[in-house]
């Protein structure tokens, strides 16, 4: 459909679909479609390509390539998430920065509406764009924002806690709409949620890799505010760790201490320990989408 809802037309097949999810961040999806599958020569820049309502992308590129009588069309989109990403933070008139202290729902949930759904500039606004349901998710932190990206900003606030957004469809009303989310507690440490548990042991993984990697990783952190020389306010931010590893933050677009904190313990959480495990699922007990999904 295009990017104003006006339903085009169903694609009745595709040569390729590799669909990139991301938890609080971008997605993309990769679609190769040539001119003998019916509709393909319909998709335009920012039409929106969707399988569901929570899998939506719009368009960015289309490359395309005609070899023989076949024209093969190389479609690149990204996830509605990118409509943030559109943007960046102004702050409210008179105001030198947009500050808050309250939950990371909240603080990003208000940076969207000041910035995308009720902007003081109503040229800003995009009319189709609402917040969902609130959670109440987060730690209450205190935070403030400038001339930033806004999708960046986002995600910078959410991911200390791991929490994700996504931006979805409502076919119904016409709408994209915002939300935060919390992945679910699927371990074997806990007894509240079905565990999903992947491991040679149980026959569910094929080939694998494990990584561990300190060599970025930092542990303090001295974050520099706002002033000069030695009037400029430092504060020191400490994570856990055998070695002392140090790192220096300028944050001199930051005048709130609590905030000077807290952009210190997101950079411990870019710069910490590299614990990863990738491996490849064999469906037999679980399947992604059904079972399991992105951020549990």
């Amino acid at each position: 459909m295009s990017f104003d809802f006006t339903y085009k037309a169903a694609l009745r097949g595709f040569e390729s679909l590799i669909i990139e999810n991301v938890w609080n961040g971008i997605g993309t999806l990769k679609m190769t479609i040539n001119n003998q599958i019916t509709n393909a020569d319909l998709i335009e820049i920012d039409d929106i390509l969707f399988l569901e309502t929570d899998k939506a992308f719009i368009v960015e590129k289309i490359e395309e390539k005609l070899s023989g009588s076949i024209i093969t069309y190389e479609i690149t989109a990204v996830s509605l998430n990118a409509l943030l990403r559109d943007y960046i933070t102004i702050p409210p008139s008179g105001k030198a920065y947009d500050n808050l202290t309250d939950k990371r729902e909240v603080i990003v949930r208000t940076w969207v509406m000041n910035n995308i759904i009720s902007p003081e500039d109503t040229t800003r606004k995009l009319n189709s764009f609402v917040l969902g349901a609130i959670k109440g998710l987060g730690n209450t932190i205190s935070e403030q924002t400038r001339y930033k990206n806004l999708a960046d900003e986002v995600s910078r606030v959410l991911l200390p806690e791991d929490l994700g957004y996504k931006v979805e469809l409502d076919l119904t009303n016409k709408q994209f709409v915002f939300n935060v989310y919390q992945g679910v507690n699927r371990t074997s440490l806990q007894n509240v949620n079905s565990r999903i548990l992947f491991g040679l042991k149980y026959g569910n993984i094929s080939d694998y890799k494990k990584v561990k990697d300190t060599t970025s990783a930092k542990n303090i952190v001295y974050v520099a505010g706002q002033g000069e020389g030695a009037d400029r306010t430092i504060v020191e931010v400490a994570g856990t760790g055998t070695r002392r590893k140090e790192t220096f933050v300028d944050a001199r677009d930051i005048d709130l201490l609590p905030a000077l904190m807290e952009r210190g313990n997101q950079k411990l959480n870019e710069l910490s320990e590299i614990n990863n495990y990738e491996f490849d699922t064999i469906e037999r007990q679980f399947k992604y989408g059904i079972d399991y999904d992105l951020g549990d």
